[in-house]
């Protein structure tokens, strides 16, 4: 593997794939967003354009069902001790991630296939977003782990997805 090339050896190794490794293994969110960056700047290989696009297509319906999962991953309740408790928004924050996500402006793979079936946008350009997608997506369960483990506050939660759609939006992507 050639040095620099931040886990991928030939395009054998994904962009989702070498993120979502490095999340499992605990790296910092902004350590795994510069290394997104790192990665969005090395060329796709020759052809995967359209395995770009259904990566994205892929690691969007992944993303969704961690988003409708809320309701069973978190309790409705939260005990608070002594004959007590409040209701846990991390389902609702969890449920409302892609709104937060359409607010800082990413296309969804549907309509990157639209866009690309009506003419109204280049291949390459599709290309590029759909690989900017999977990079976000990969990187995204991070910050539902963060209110799992409490590092980081349901209600901070909306804002960190848009902060970190925002950050993703703006990365160059060869």
């Amino acid at each position: 593997m050639a040095e620099g090339r931040a886990g991928r050896d030939t395009g054998a190794m994904r962009i989702g794939e070498t993120l979502a490794l490095a999340r499992q293994n605990g790296q910092p969110l902004d350590e795994l967003a510069a290394l997104a960056a790192r990665l969005l700047l090395e060329p796709a290989a020759p052809g995967e354009e359209v395995l770009d696009l259904e990566r994205a297509v892929v690691a969007f319906a992944a993303a969704e069902a961690m988003a409708r999962d809320g309701w069973r991953r978190y309790p409705e309740m939260r005990d608070t001790g002594a004959h007590g408790s409040l209701p846990d928004p991390r389902a609702a924050q969890l449920f409302a991630t892609f709104g937060y996500v359409r607010q800082a402006g990413f296309y969804t793979p549907a309509e990157l296939t639209a866009m690309l079936a009506e003419g109204k946008a280049p291949a390459i350009w599709v290309a590029r977003e759909a690989r900017r997608l999977q990079a976000f997506l990969a990187v995204l369960p991070a910050l539902a782990e963060g209110m799992d483990d409490e590092t980081l506050s349901p209600l901070a939660y909306g804002d960190a997805v848009e902060a970190l759609a925002r950050r993703f939006a703006t990365m160059a992507v060869a």
